[in-house]
């Protein structure tokens, strides 16, 4: 809980034109603009997609220590290329510092 607690205290649902992509869930801090993607389920792969959020993003990290995920964009999608190992947390986040 303390490592993620910006991902669920003064959050609230993510506005609709955020699209929370499968076996994940979203949180929104609508004060400091920052999108928390719960990933119920560790990507196969180590990628996740986010589909239409191309002009959204200005940064994405594990909230827990800060570490940057590197990004990958696709027209309008961005492709998080998460580390190989799943973070030593039961539900991970990832923090979306939005533009």
């Amino acid at each position: 809980m303390h490592a993620n607690s910006k991902a669920i205290y003064n959050c609230t649902y993510a506005p609709e034109e955020f699209k929370a992509p499968e076996n994940t869930r979203l949180t929104y801090n609508k004060a400091t603009h920052r999108l928390y993607v719960h990933l119920m389920e560790y990507p196969d792969g180590h990628q996740l997609v986010l589909s239409g959020y191309g002009d959204k993003i200005r940064y994405v990290q594990f909230p827990h220590d800060a570490s940057e995920i590197k990004t990958k964009l696709d027209g309008n999608d961005v492709t998080l290329l998460l580390p190989e190992r799943k973070p030593n947390i039961a539900i991970p986040v990832v923090e979306v510092i939005l533009k």
